[in-house]
């Protein structure tokens, strides 16, 4: 029997904080757990900051030294790591859980990363029973259970998945926080460094190894779409958000047909004419990768307490299927990007350690593993709600 069924590594940095406190407020002492982190004195200030219960032990460790983190990673069923930039210090716990068949979720959004952390470790996850689930937050929970969830409907309405569908991001209140764009500058060093990470990152099906499918839109600009009534513009998401979409796909046995497409943009709901979307788009850090870039935020530094609390999301999804029949579904959510991300990794941490999800080992997908019943934690636990209705 292991320790603990859950370690938070990265418990004393921006987002692992606040993992801590969902814990703390939403299972108490009902939940063998601890924290993990480089420094004891700070993790005694998250436990007091945030009421974390006193039998939770903090563990002082450095999760780059590859025998620490094989020795954190056979004391836990699942861990979580919060911890980045992924691509600098994420491996050696990723190598430790898939060759000690221990769980693993993060909140990691680097493609290039998941892409190598697969080729290495599929294999060895695969034997030792170790499910890896990568993308565990914001990015990229919402929009790959959106999609499960769609098809699902889909195929009980109409017996056929939707082989297009469309998400549009109608409302997104929210900030950005240091790590994050630590690890975006990161990956645009790295793709000015590497002629083949730009055609990994512009590739949808690059998590997919051995598939070419359908080419897929490619929205680059601004437009208005008719099956929102909307101008929308790219989505700065999108892309880590569309290679987990068909990732999912692939592992569900291509529920979704392998002909299957899929796009994001995000809504300009205030723009009546080119000139006013444009102009929409430009002002929006979501739609903006420049402007995100340019936000002087530090590692460790983010939304303040008000503006978490204050932020909200809203997604719809338009699918059709061959037919040409139409079905939506939405996803919503009261507070900021980052007091989701929080919520959304450790329920998936706790729906792959208690929930018995049937996905054996290897690399997965938050939709593919835990699918339904990770709804219905998000809706109990996370303040996420989804929705369908049939146009007409």
């Amino acid at each position: 029997m292991t320790d603990f069924d859950i370690i938070v590594c990265g418990a004393t940095g921006y987002t692992g904080q606040r993992v801590c406190e969902h814990l703390a407020q939403s299972y108490g002492s009902d939940l063998r757990w601890a924290m993990a982190g480089r420094d004891t004195t700070k993790l005694e200030d998250v436990r007091a900051r945030f009421g974390v219960p006193s039998h939770v032990e903090l563990i002082e460790v450095d999760i780059t030294d590859p025998a620490a983190a094989t020795s954190l990673a056979r004391r836990a069923k699942t861990l979580i790591s919060t911890a980045g930039p992924f691509a600098t210090v994420g491996e050696p716990l990723v190598a430790a859980c898939a060759q000690s068949g221990t769980d693993y979720v993060d909140i990691s959004g680097d493609a290039v990363w998941i892409r190598k952390m697969l080729d290495r470790y599929q294999d060895a996850a695969i034997a030792s029973g170790a499910r890896l689930i990568f993308t565990c937050g914001f990015d990229s929970v919402p929009s790959d259970l959106g999609v499960f969830l769609l098809q699902k409907a889909a195929r009980e309405k109409f017996g056929a998945p939707a082989t297009r569908i469309k998400g549009r991001i109608r409302r997104l209140v929210g900030g950005l926080s240091g790590g994050t764009l630590a690890s975006g500058r990161a990956s645009v060093e790295a793709a000015g460094a590497d002629p083949a990470i730009p055609q990994l990152l512009a590739n949808p099906f690059a998590l997919v190894p051995g598939f070419d499918g359908p080419a897929q839109p490619a929205e680059k600009e601004v437009t208005f779409d008719p099956d929102v009534e909307s101008w929308v513009a790219p989505f700065i998401l999108a892309g880590m958000n569309a290679k987990s979409v068909h990732l999912s796909n692939a592992l569900l046995g291509w529920q979704y047909g392998k002909d299957f497409i899929y796009d994001e943009m995000i809504m300009l709901p205030d723009a009546t004419d080119p000139e006013s979307a444009r102009t929409a788009a430009d002002a929006n850090i979501w739609s903006n990768v420049v402007k995100a870039l340019q936000i002087d935020l530090k590692p460790g530094e983010g939304p303040s307490d008000e503006d978490l609390a204050a932020g909200s999301f809203e997604i719809l999804f338009v699918g059709r299927t061959d037919a040409g029949q139409e079905i939506r579904t939405t996803i919503a959510g009261q507070g900021d990007p980052y007091a989701l991300t929080p919520r959304i990794v450790a329920e998936c941490a706790l729906c792959l350690t208690e929930d018995a999800s049937p996905a054996t080992g290897g690399v997965w997908t938050a939709a593919a593993a835990l699918g339904d019943r990770l709804q219905r934690r998000l809706e109990d636990r996370a303040g996420i709600s989804f929705g369908v209705a049939s146009p007409g």
